[in-house]
């Protein structure tokens, strides 16, 4: 009996073991980071703050913290909301929904949020960030408007001045270094849409060469390369952020990439 008893524990302990490793490779799989571009984070708390490292500059990193008052632009029509009360509406409204609103307000690529879920991308983080110094960057009165609400509130906007900055504080050297270029397209309706998403993307690094409407529909996003491409680590960078499904295009040249926008995206010009 107990003989028995050994191997029904042994079976089960090596069913783990074999789980497990099955589950570590999914993990590194589905991580959002591969470790060549800026790995960007949000924290949200009081304040709020987004930490951004590149691997390029080793030891150094982007602390930038937002205004509680800052008005942020939310998604799939859910309104303009202050930065102080995103983390109750994240909780009602997900993870994506969050960082969905923070790249179309803030024109910057956001890998994840913290606490980070993934294994491989939580260890990458740990890593990188080890003993680093963190450069602080206040959305202060540098890069604020004020304004004011249809109640006649006094709130807070980006000024004219945070457009010119945050490409020089987001940007991954290591994209920008290749020369890699991406052509946007606009396959829905709502107006506009191509130039937010060419934000985001020219703010990571690439070189955006071409914003245009387009035919071709789709319910998320595409992504178009030569077959050369497909797995280079700027192409996934761009499938991975957005769960895009990749097509080829002989006729693109090295480097060069399209982004076709679906109708899931729509909600960003619908705040």
């Amino acid at each position: 009996m107990g003989r028995w008893i050994k191997i029904v524990v042994g079976s089960g302990l090596v069913i783990l073991l074999i789980a497990g490793l099955f589950e570590i490779a999914g993990s590194y799989q589905r991580r959002l980071w591969g470790g060549k571009s800026r790995f960007t984070v949000v924290s949200l708390g009081q304040p709020t703050i987004i930490y951004s490292v590149d691997p390029a500059f080793k030891g150094v990193g982007v602390k930038l913290i937002l205004p509680d008052d800052l008005m942020v632009d939310t998604v799939d029509g859910r309104g303009t909301w202050k930065v102080g009360v995103l983390r109750p509406l994240e909780k009602k409204y997900g993870k994506a929904w969050l960082i969905d609103s923070l790249e179309n307000s803030l024109g910057l690529m956001i890998t994840d949020k913290l606490p980070l879920t993934n294994f491989w991308d939580f260890l990458g983080y740990g890593l990188t960030t080890f003993g680093i110094d963190w450069e602080e960057v206040k959305v202060s009165e540098t890069y604020l408007e004020e304004g004011t609400d249809p109640d006649g509130e006094k709130v807070l906007g980006l000024s004219m001045y945070w457009w010119k900055k945050v490409g020089e504080l987001f940007f991954s050297a290591n994209v920008a270094s290749e020369g890699w270029q991406v052509s946007v397209f606009n396959s829905t309706n709502t107006t506009g849409l191509g130039y937010k998403m060419a934000r985001v993307v020219e703010t990571a690094g690439f070189k955006v060469i071409r914003v245009a409407d387009t035919n071709q529909k789709t319910e998320k996003c595409v992504i178009k390369s030569n077959s050369a491409d497909r797995n280079v680590w700027a192409t996934q960078l761009l499938i991975k952020k957005w769960s895009c499904r990749w097509q080829e295009n002989k006729e693109l040249q090295e480097k060069e990439i399209e982004l076709i926008v679906g109708e899931s995206f729509s909600g960003w010009g619908k705040p």
